[in-house]
């Protein structure tokens, strides 16, 4: 299994590429990580110029009534609400 691995060890040098422009990199020995994703908290500025500027702005209703557009699942959601609710951002990510 070893001299698999060691057959699949990326040469970042090769591919001309510098490992430490790329998050986690040094995680992945046989791997160039790529994917990436983020999930943004977005309003229309027209329709409301003050909009909120925190986690804990968009989760108060009283504040900022009206619907809001979550992610499905409660990953990212659920973590978002234990932040604006003054959890620090260590604790959240805790599970």
């Amino acid at each position: 299994m070893a001299s698999f691995v060691a057959a699949l060890d990326v040469s970042w040098k090769k591919l001309g590429l510098d490992r430490a422009r790329f998050m986690e990199s040094d995680q992945h020995d046989c791997a160039v990580p790529a994917g990436f994703f983020a999930t943004v908290l977005a309003y229309d500025k027209d329709k409301l110029p003050n909009g909120p500027k925190t986690l804990a702005d968009l989760f108060d209703t009283q504040k900022f009534p009206g619907k809001r557009g979550l992610y499905r699942s409660p990953v990212v959601s659920l973590e978002w609400a234990l932040i604006a609710d003054a959890i620090k951002d260590r604790d959240a990510r805790r599970c």
